[in-house]
């Protein structure tokens, strides 16, 4: 949920986030140049300037470490979809040089090295669901009976054929849809629902997102599907800023209708890749 322009022309949203077990994978070992280098075969993905470097160089500043870096890259989430592929990829960068470095950097210091990278980066340092306020900075762990609760989902990952630009969304939101930014509490109760939802194990979820309402102004047909998949117990929302969505299902749901549906709207070649929530354990919570 997008709850209005600040002062400094950004947003302050209110969401809850939480790994899958789907994702990019690193390698990373030392170099034996006075440089990071980044090596990824996808040929879209920019290795001269990304989220990676941005970590390895910020690492460097904050600790005495001297060395360089080769990172290996296999890109398996897509860009601009509103997955947070660069954010984590950035991240799970950042925590490996700290945990490799005996922890010489504390959680804090690692949230604040994580947020200049970008807003979204500082919920990746959590591996159970959280809630992010304000630019997305501020991160608070949902509690331990959500995150059982969510074992009982399957999730699936499917993109249309475009990508959308946070930077562009956000612009299109602050200069033509302004009418469906919503209050702080507004936001809180939707959050509250869907928690509320999906630890009573509902068919039904009540997903929400304030980019999702601006696209399916512009798409009315696929609102119009999200909601009859919806009553079915196939909730399809958009992740993030988009063009990515996700599908929960409840286990005790059959979505091969959902997905023929998907697939029927959006174009059979579609990515569409079937994953879970990241178990937690109640243990470490």
């Amino acid at each position: 949920a997008i709850t209005g322009v600040r002062p400094d022309n950004y947003h302050n949203i209110a969401a809850i986030n939480h790994f899958l077990t789907f994702g990019d994978e690193i390698e990373i070992v030392l170099n034996d140049k006075p440089k990071d280098e980044i090596i990824c075969k996808n040929m879209t993905f920019n290795c001269a300037e990304n989220t990676i470097l941005q970590a390895l160089d910020l690492f460097r500043q904050a600790t005495s470490i001297t060395e360089f870096y080769k990172v290996h890259l296999q890109k398996n989430i897509p860009a601009m979809a509103g997955f947070g592929g660069g954010s984590s990829n950035a991240v799970s960068v950042l925590q490996f040089l700290n945990e490799h470095h005996n922890n010489i950097l504390s959680r804090e210091l690692l949230h604040t090295l994580a947020i200049q990278i970008g807003a979204d980066c500082p919920c990746f340092l959590y591996d159970r669901p959280v809630m992010v306020t304000g630019l997305g900075e501020c991160v608070q762990s949902m509690p331990n009976s959500f995150a059982q609760a969510l074992k009982n989902y399957s999730v699936y990952l499917f993109k249309p054929h475009f990508n959308i630009s946070t930077l562009h969304a956000y612009n299109r939101l602050r200069t033509k849809y302004q009418h469906l930014y919503l209050s702080t509490q507004q936001a809180k109760n939707r959050l509250d629902d869907l928690q509320r939802a999906i630890e009573q194990q509902e068919i039904v979820l009540p997903l929400y997102n304030t980019f999702a309402e601006m696209l399916f102004l512009e798409h009315p047909d696929w609102k119009i599907m999200c909601n009859e998949l919806k009553t079915r117990g196939i909730n399809i929302m958009l992740s993030g800023s988009g063009s990515g969505f996700f599908c929960l299902v409840h286990r005790s749901i059959d979505p091969s209708v959902g997905i023929e549906k998907i697939r029927s709207t959006f174009g059979r070649d579609i990515l569409f890749i079937p994953t879970n929530f990241v178990c937690v354990n109640s243990r470490n919570m």
